[in-house]
């Protein structure tokens, strides 16, 4: 067997925030729990905005404010801090625009946990302070369903009720549907979104890329050793039929070009997100007979619907994910053994105490494993807020200039930063997350093990 493939510079999905400062009409000490729809206030968002909110747009809203500490000086990543008990000035309302059903629903529903633990270990150590107001931080969550009509109509929502400054948004497509009317608006765009000269340029001066993903890298690594070690000679790539879709699927065929790699795409193959019968794919795909199926794009319902499915019809080649993470408890508890010997991005070791604290400790809240992205929600969230109170500013530019020239100690290790300014970047802007990305090969009961070249399954 091999030396270990070792981590890669890649390009990782965090996630941030839309941020807009509401008073409060008087100072509190603690804060309160609630979840409600779109119609229903926090205490720092007026009744009549909310049902305005409610009313322009159709999805659902849901607004969370979270207790003001964890339990014990610890935050959820492990980090000792000494606890916040004084009053609060202000309240700061995040808002997200997530999938919170549909096929993509899992990872939306990570995200919101693990920003509701980023918003209560904030508080816990005393909020974000600007201009010397103290901030308590409050969560409210909008529901795209991975459809870019109701993303844009959320972020028309979050602009025109809540005139926010900050904005974050999940999945490429919904992010290409509504990037030009955060930078007309000149909110700062931390969004969910494959990194490319369409998304991520000087065009969009306040956009930052936090997605998992080594869109333009995954092939680049890991192609040659798929060719290298199972010979792998011809692919056909299967992706949602969706911008997202397409943007993972152009990139793979284009990245893989440059490399001229040895490798014949022979097809680019599209379903209907949430779809259950793949009967018309997978006769499709067994036609063409490939070494390797790659489903760039595919959530993970999607991916473990057609892995069983595939597996079910007679197929044996190698599939995978070479740009983006699927979470292995879900691909398990759907296709079972079918998904042993599934390729993704992520870790089978953590690769430091924070990011196996967050781990263990989001098994233990909620009974499931978790992936990659959950931490880096985590990590990226807490960052912002630093910079927010860094820039002592509410500014968009302000808080984004400090935000690409952090560098910080975190999850996934120290000299964390973004990246995108190098000489000859295609970017020419320093706003990509830039991280360390394995890939995992998956083993039995939602487990993975890191791929070993040279192995098999």
């Amino acid at each position: 067997m091999q030396k270990r493939f070792r981590n890669i510079t890649g390009i990782i999905l965090i996630a941030a925030l839309v941020v807009t400062a509401v008073a409060c009409s008087s100072k509190t000490s603690t804060t309160t729990s609630s979840t409600t729809t779109a119609a229903t206030t926090t205490a720092a968002t007026t009744t009549a905005a909310t049902t305005t909110a409610a009313t322009t747009t159709t999805q659902a809203s849901t607004t969370v404010t979270t207790t003001s500490a964890a339990t014990g000086p610890v935050t959820h990543e492990g980090v000792p801090y000494t606890a916040y008990t004084g009053n609060f000035d202000r309240t700061l309302t995040m808002y997200f625009v997530l999938p919170l059903s549909g096929s993509g629903a899992a990872g939306g529903i990570r995200a919101q946990r693990i920003f509701n633990w980023a918003i209560e270990d904030t508080n816990a150590q005393g909020g974000v302070v600007v201009g010397g107001v103290r901030y308590k931080l409050a969560a409210q969550y909008f529901d795209h369903a991975q459809n870019a009509q109701k993303a844009a109509d959320a972020v028309n929502v979050i602009i025109n009720q809540y005139s926010a400054k900050f904005a974050y948004e999940q999945t490429t497509a919904e992010v290409l549907a509504t990037e030009d009317a955060f930078a007309k608006a000149n909110i700062l765009d931390l969004a969910e979104v494959v990194p490319q000269p369409g998304t991520i340029s000087q065009k969009w001066p306040l956009q930052f890329s936090t997605v998992i993903t080594p869109g333009t890298y995954g092939a680049t690594v890991y192609y040659p050793l798929f060719t290298k070690d199972f010979g792998v000679k011809n692919v056909v790539m299967v992706d949602p039929d969706s911008d997202n879709g397409r943007v993972f699927s152009g990139i793979t065929r284009n990245t893989s070009a440059q490399l001229n790699e040895p490798i014949t795409f022979l097809a680019d193959l599209y379903y209907t997100p949430g779809t259950q019968d793949f009967s018309p794919l997978v006769n499709k795909i067994i036609s063409l007979n490939p070494d390797m199926i790659d489903m760039p794009a595919a959530a993970d319902a999607d991916a473990g619907l057609i892995t069983k499915q595939l597996r079910d019809a007679g197929y044996k080649g190698i599939l995978a994910a070479t740009c983006f993470t699927i979470d292995p408890g879900p691909l398990w508890t759907i296709a079972g053994a079918d998904s042993t010997g599934f390729y993704a991005l992520g870790y089978a070791t953590p690769p430091t105490d924070k990011y196996a604290n967050i781990i263990n400790a989001y098994l233990k809240a909620f009974n499931e494993p978790t992936i990659t992205t959950v931490v880096s929600d985590y990590d990226s969230a807490m960052n912002l807020f630093k910079a927010i109170t860094q820039a002592n500013s509410f500014d968009a530019y302000k808080v984004a200039s400090v935000l690409q020239d952090m560098t910080w100690d975190g999850a996934f290790g120290s000299n964390t930063q973004y990246a995108g300014n190098e000489p000859g970047s295609i970017f020419g802007i320093k706003r990509i997350l830039k991280i360390n990305v394995p890939m995992i090969q998956f083993t039995t009961n939602g487990n993975v093990k890191a791929w070993e070249s040279g192995s098999l399954p």
